[in-house]
């Protein structure tokens, strides 16, 4: 027997009075989401479906909630980064499973460095082997201090992932790394909505580069979280363009250090790539916050962890993008390392006239 739809639509103004009566943006998504989780199964089994639309509030939250099955044909994933044991191996076999089970998704691709032999037979015996493209760059060692150790390897094994789907013809590609996931059922569909909704100027980008909130900061110029990013491939072609060691010497700086930036935010890989990918679109002349607005309000954008349940393989449970509340990040935050949400983002930089 076919079910029934109930159609269910919530205002805005109810919305916006519901979460700001319940505080914690975290709190109230769980709560949120938990509520309607349990109308739906009680709907269900007296034989209707539940479809949801949220209207008028944040783009990833304008969602239907539907009873069939996703399908993301223009997506592909590329997974990032080194195998350092057999629990990350794991943890990637999961991901892989639970994408391929909700998602239906038909293919990877895994840009990692040369592979030991134990590991290409873990990988090789792995039962969704099939959908599995394998990438293997030769690795371009670490960098000196003060920068990121591993920054060039993560350009590296990025560049060439999302390079490789080009030549797979997918349009659009999430680039992250092997150790984290997000398993939010209707992400693709929220992403679809703000690059759709949000476009960037045609003359810059295709799109907009979506990232996670986590690591994300609004108090910290061009602070783009780089765990998760979702976008056009041609974008992210251009965002994680491959660099040499050569591009990390100090004479290689003027368009940053024109920005005001102090050495210590310099050094930041988020820093780097936001600085580097303004300079590729043949933009020169502004002052940090000038910098700052143009990145926000025209290439980027942010989606918050909760939204898209981030996780990490060094945390048990879902990343709810608050920084008070991650465990890998607490001692080591100050004032000025404060998460940018999505309504940050989109009430500082989203509702520029000329981005609607």
């Amino acid at each position: 027997m076919k079910l029934r739809k109930l159609k269910i639509r919530f205002k805005s103004i109810v919305y916006r009075f519901f979460t700001r009566m319940l505080g914690s943006t975290s709190f109230k998504s769980r709560l949120f989401e938990s509520a309607v989780g349990l109308l739906d199964k009680q709907l269900t089994n007296k034989g209707f479906s539940l479809n949801i639309r949220l209207s008028g509030i944040e783009p990833y939250n304008s969602i239907y909630f539907k009873a069939s099955k996703m399908s993301c044909n223009d997506w592909t994933l590329v997974f990032q980064g080194g195998f350092e044991n057999i629990e990350q191996i794991n943890f990637f076999k999961t991901s892989i499973e639970y994408f391929v089970s909700v998602f239906h998704m038909k293919s990877f691709i895994v840009s990692t460095f040369q592979l030991s032999p134990e590991f290409h037979e873990l990988l090789d015996n792995y039962k969704h082997r099939e959908k599995i493209y394998l990438i293997e760059s030769e690795d371009p060692g670490t960098l000196p201090t003060p920068w990121a150790k591993n920054l060039l390897r993560q350009i590296r094994n990025s560049y060439n992932g999302i390079l490789y789907a080009r030549e797979l013809d997918y349009e659009k590609v999430v680039k992250l790394r092997i150790d984290q996931r997000f398993k939010g059922r209707h992400s693709f569909i929220g992403i679809d909505w703000l690059l759709s909704n949000f476009p960037s100027p045609q003359s810059l980008a295709k799109g907009r580069i979506i990232a996670s909130s986590l690591n994300t900061y609004k108090s910290l110029p061009l602070f783009m979280s780089d765990c998760i990013h979702f976008g056009y491939t041609e974008d992210l072609i251009e965002y994680w363009k491959d660099a040499d060691r050569e591009d990390f010497k100090a004479n290689s700086y003027g368009f940053l250090q024109n920005l005001g930036l102090n050495s210590n935010l310099l050094h930041h890989p988020e820093v780097w790539l936001s600085s580097r990918y303004i300079q590729s679109k043949g933009i020169d002349g502004l002052g940090i916050a000038q910098a700052n607005n143009f990145f926000w309000s025209k290439l980027a954008a942010v989606v918050d962890a909760s939204e898209i349940k981030h996780e990490w393989q060094k945390q048990p449970r879902a990343l709810i993008g608050n920084y008070k509340s991650t465990k890998w990040l607490e001692g080591t935050l100050n004032s000025s390392y404060v998460e940018m949400t999505h309504w940050d983002w989109l009430f500082h930089y989203g509702n520029q006239p000329d981005n609607r």
